[in-house]
């Protein structure tokens, strides 16, 4: 879901398929490292700007087929 599009943009889903089951402590170890280094350290600049720059023109280009159009709309609509 798109940060703009959601009620909670600060928070986010991490989706994994692991290759055994086996893994799951290693990979589980792994994201829980990955996060706490990106709460203890800034950003690098050019890292950031080149995210802002693909956030920005995500949309446009998730366009460029009928089927990306067909799913960006659909993202929209809300059966009730």
């Amino acid at each position: 879901v798109s940060p703009a599009r959601s009620r909670d943009p600060g928070l986010f889903t991490l989706a994994l398929r692991l290759t055994a089951p086996e893994h799951a402590p290693e990979v589980v170890a792994a994201i829980d490292q990955a996060l706490l280094r990106a709460r203890a350290a800034p950003v690098d600049p050019a890292r950031l700007a080149d995210t802002r720059s693909r956030l920005r023109y995500a949309l446009a280009s998730s366009m460029n087929s009928a089927a990306g159009t067909a799913a960006v709309v659909a993202s929209f609509v809300h059966y009730g």
